[in-house]
This record gives C-alpha cells, structure tokens and sequence, in this order.
C-alpha cells in the first residue's frame, strides 16, 4: 500500500463533518423511505449496496491506490465509520425480519463480504484496522448464520491477515453455533471440508 498518496480526509480536512452528516442524512432518508415503500429482499440489497457506494471512498483500503486514512485523521475516520456502522444497524432496524428472510443474517452475510473486501489485504496498518475493529463489533453478531463460503472465507482472512484475527475471535464468539450447525445440516455439509 502506498502510505505516502494523500488520503481523502486530507484534501478536505475542514468538510468531513460536514460530509458524515450529508452522507448519514442521505442514506438514513434512503432506508427509511425505501422501507415505507413495500421492501422486499432486492431492495434491501440494493439499500445496503447504495450505503456502501456513498461511504465506500471514505472507507475503503484500495490495493494500488492509498491507505483511507493516515493516523492524524483517525478522529474524523471514526465519525464516518460510527455513521456508516449507524446505518447498518439502521437497516436491521428498519427494513423487517421477514423482508431480510427471517432475520438479519442475509445482511451480516452481505456485511463480511463487504468487510473482506475493505481489509483484505494483506498490510493494513494497525491504526486503519483498530478504528474499523472499534465500530464493527458493534454490529448484532449473534445474529449472524455464516455459510459454508463464509466460513471458508474466515479461514482464509485468518491465515492470511493476521490483523483481522481480534474482530473474527469476537465474532465467532457471538455467533449462536447451534443455528450454524443446522442450518449447515440442512444443505447435507461436510464439515471435514472446512479443515
């Protein structure tokens, strides 16, 4: 990652409050009229890929471009992650459990695939990865029923980025592992794949 490129917090250092509560009013309009108007499970997917579009830059680690933040704007990254994490809760609370198919699984599911995509990398700095730590663990993850591709995905993240190990301990320690079990059941899973 090239540390050195000027982050997006740097070229508008005086707007970022601004900004987060421009994007947080924007996406909280958004949620609440699309869950008035008859959601079903394609709106939620397209409410959750909307939030992640509008704070994507401001959060995002990209592979060849730039860090999202350097360590003298961790406060204004944290205004935007505790926004973005706002949101998401946001969702589960405004879009209802059967529009999301009985829960709020399918967005936790959609949320760590996001995650992955955000700190995937192999050499995120520790300052980056703390402040996303610090706001995802505030997400319902005894909520979350990770399929056999997240699970492998996990495993992977793990052995690979060892960063990432505090928020995925923190997880699988939320996570209800019966649900998991029989749900995994259900689609005939072998579970020595996972080894």
């Amino acid at each position: 990652l090239d540390t050195a490129t000027p982050d997006l917090y740097s070229h508008w250092p005086n707007y970022t409050s601004e900004l987060v509560q421009l994007f947080r009013t924007l996406c909280r309009t958004y949620i609440s009229k699309a869950a008035i108007l008859a959601p079903n499970e394609g709106q939620a997917e397209c409410i959750f890929r909307i939030t992640c579009a509008v704070f994507g830059p401001w959060i995002l680690v990209y592979k060849e471009a730039c860090l999202p933040w350097s360590e003298t704007h961790l406060q204004e990254a944290n205004e935007m992650l505790g926004a973005f994490t706002e949101l998401l809760r946001l969702m589960r609370d405004h879009i209802t459990p059967d529009i999301l198919i009985g829960d709020v699984t399918p967005l936790l599911n959609r949320f760590w695939w996001y995650y992955l995509e955000i700190l995937g990398h192999p050499v995120v700095p520790g300052h980056v990865t703390l402040c996303y730590h610090s706001h995802f663990t505030s997400l319902p993850w005894e909520l979350f029923v990770p399929t056999c591709d997240i699970l492998h995905s996990i495993l992977r993240c793990v052995r690979g980025n060892r960063s990432n190990s505090n928020l995925i301990i923190y997880i699988m320690t939320k996570v209800n592992w019966q649900t998991v079990v029989d749900e995994l059941q259900k689609e005939s899973f072998a579970f020595d794949t996972l080894v």
